[in-house]
């Protein structure tokens, strides 16, 4: 009677450790990630814009910018460069930089993440992203997005 009950106990108390496994669900995206990046690279000597095409009846949430400049050493120091249009975007946001004159020089000019998402300021409308233009210089843009109602 003793085995028997012994037997028993181990069969539910193994029983019990199998089934205390837990499923572990995988969380969603999170809510305000971006899912969307806008791209401009114009022509050197060019502005270049980036644009966001937003639907009927919804908004973009840019999450993040980023702003580069490439110059071949042969035009002059880029001073005050700013972002001359952000069309759509409550406010205007303009970023100004600055980048020395040296070949092939690479300048990071804006690198902004934004801890709650510029909302465009009316739904279905595009955004834009314009950058100044320069002889010898090329910019790049990119607007991390998504969208929602």
């Amino acid at each position: 009677m003793l085995k028997r009950f012994f037997f028993a106990a181990l069969a539910a108390l193994w029983a019990g450790v199998a089934s205390a496994q837990v499923a572990i669900q995988q969380n969603a995206t999170h809510l305000d990630a971006a899912t969307a990046v806008a791209f401009a690279q114009a022509a050197v000597g060019s502005a270049s814009t980036a644009t966001i095409t937003v639907p009927s009846g919804q908004y973009a949430y840019i999450t993040a910018i980023g702003i580069d400049l490439a110059q071949d050493g042969t035009g002059v120091a880029v001073a005050n460069s700013n972002t001359t249009a952000m069309g759509n975007i409550s406010g205007g946001p303009q970023w100004t930089f600055s980048c020395p004159l040296t070949i092939s020089s690479n300048c990071v000019g804006v690198r902004e993440n934004f801890s709650v998402p510029l909302k465009s300021a009316a739904p279905g409308t595009n955004v834009t992203l314009t950058t100044g233009s320069g002889t010898h210089i090329q910019y790049t843009v990119r607007i991390y997005y998504y969208l929602a109602p």
